[in-house]
């Protein structure tokens, strides 16, 4: 999950006669003059730096002279993917202190700027660029925390934490199981629908070991660097959560109890979704726009069709996919006009907390009619057995009455395990039930036949019936109960 794009502006234009050399001589008499920082000359161009502003953006502006043709250009030197008017602005600006330098300096002096400023330097093409390209400089810079870019680092760290506490505890570090997953909050349908809902938010901080958390967490700072700075940090934050909460009720809602999911990549999806969003949009001016939406659209169709070929949660994802592409369309705007800002948040977070709530309320549980239904069994159960007792200690003035109510409970239970046919369970729960109605079955068989030989008052009752009755109530001591 990479992709990249760099806001940018250039602009060409022919000299009139004027001298190469002394054009950009004035070019760096001209950046430095307003403040830039120059950090590379050759003796066909120069690159400088402009001054980063509060919250540390800055841009990369670099003219080069080929055959009388000057190009300058603008770019982002951070992240950031709206950057609208600044690099037009720079370009701009440069033309005009250039003008500037031009009547301010002699020839002489630009000359002399030109012959010290470029003595052993190279050609414009062989300019390093000032940004770093080491790999672990390019971590250790997304990483760290600046204004107007906190909590991509901060979700980043607390992921890190997590699984490693998860370790320290226990849980394999390769491929945890199942039920270490649900202990630290994965996300499994029947907790969920049986009140833990907050299993929708933690499922997002929880990975399924090492290569799992690396993954999601490289996608977060790629992702994250570019849209944190873009939509600011409260919008990201909450969007990041709203998309990953959305993206888990979809996953229940689909797979049910033959899941535990967990891990950040559903609130991923939401934030490329909401990145998607607003490349549909005119926040972002200029032709890079259409190359970064282009990207985007082939990064995300990748990794969903790398998610048909395993064990991966693809309903999370296509959930947080399509609440992140609404919120997105939701927030943008908030972020056209700041004053609208809160409001459109909260229309936001109130239309995916809307469809959070709604949603888990519309799926059936059949998991907590299941567990009531075995509950009221083993009452029933417990009732007969009960009232059993008190037929062994005087079977011969043991009402008919009071037999007949054994009788109507074990019926109600064998009607319970009917009943529980129709519910969505495990193939584990279908093979309990079976056990349960056998139980419910001999139970009922078993009392009859007691009943039947007390009311005769013969206690040598047929050797069959007898034998059947030992048969049972052999079964019974065996049955799963």
């Amino acid at each position: 999950m990479a992709f990249s794009f760099i806001p940018n502006y250039k602009e060409d234009f022919a000299l009139k006669g004027e001298n190469e050399a002394e054009y950009l001589a004035a070019a760096i008499k001209a950046a430095e003059g307003i403040g830039w920082d120059v950090t590379a000359v050759s003796k066909t161009g120069m690159i400088a730096l402009t001054q980063a502003n509060e919250k540390g953006q800055y841009e990369e502006v670099s003219l080069s002279i080929r055959n009388q043709i000057v190009s300058i250009r603008s770019e982002v030197g951070d992240n950031r993917i709206f950057a609208k008017g600044v690099n037009t602005e720079n370009v701009s600006k440069l033309k005009q202190a250039i003008k500037a330098a031009q009547l301010q300096y002699t020839s002489e002096e630009l000359d002399r700027t030109y012959e010290y400023r470029t003595r052993h330097q190279p050609e414009t093409h062989e300019l390093q660029k000032a940004k770093p390209n080491d790999t672990i400089a390019e971590y250790t810079a997304l990483l760290t925390f600046k204004k107007g870019f906190a909590f991509t680092p901060l979700l980043v760290i607390i992921n890190v934490l997590i699984w490693i506490v998860m370790v320290i505890s226990g849980v394999d570090f390769w491929w945890p199981d199942s039920q270490h997953l649900i202990l630290w909050g994965a996300n499994y349908q029947p907790n969920v629908l049986g009140g833990e809902w907050w299993r929708l938010l933690t499922a997002c901080f929880v990975h399924i070991g090492i290569i799992h958390l690396l993954l999601n967490m490289n996608a977060l700072l790629i992702i994250g660097s570019m849209l944190e700075p873009t939509i600011g940090k409260v919008n990201f934050i909450v969007t990041y959560l709203l998309t990953g909460i959305c993206a888990s009720v979809v996953s229940i809602w689909w797979h049910g109890d033959a899941s535990v999911s967990c891990g950040a990549s559903g609130a991923l999806f939401g934030i490329e979704g909401i990145l998607l969003a607003i490349l549909t949009t005119k926040l972002i001016s200029g032709e890079g726009r259409k190359l970064l939406r282009d990207k985007v659209i082939i990064t995300i169709l990748a990794n969903l069709m790398i998610d048909l070929a395993g064990p991966i949660d693809n309903a999370a994802h296509v959930g947080g996919l399509i609440s992140g592409i609404i919120l997105g369309y939701i927030i943008v705007p908030g972020l056209k006009k700041p004053m609208l800002k809160p409001v459109m948040l909260g229309v936001a977070a109130a239309v995916a907390l809307g469809f959070t709530y709604y949603s888990v309320k519309a799926i059936p549980d059949y998991w907590g009619r299941y567990y009531k239904m075995v509950d009221e069994f083993n009452v029933n159960d417990q009732r007969a057995a009960s009232i059993y007792e008190e037929n062994m200690k005087d079977p011969m003035h043991f009402g008919m009455e009071r037999r007949d109510s054994i009788l109507i409970l074990v019926k109600r239970n064998i009607h319970i395990m009917n009943e529980m046919d129709g519910l969505k369970l495990n193939t584990e729960a279908y093979q309990f039930n079976e056990d349960l109605r056998i139980y419910a079955g001999n139970r009922y068989r078993a009392f009859a036949l007691v009943f039947e030989r007390d009311s005769t008052g013969d206690i040598n009752v047929g050797q069959n019936e007898r034998a059947e009755l030992d048969s049972i109530l052999k079964v019974l001591a065996n049955s799963k109960h």
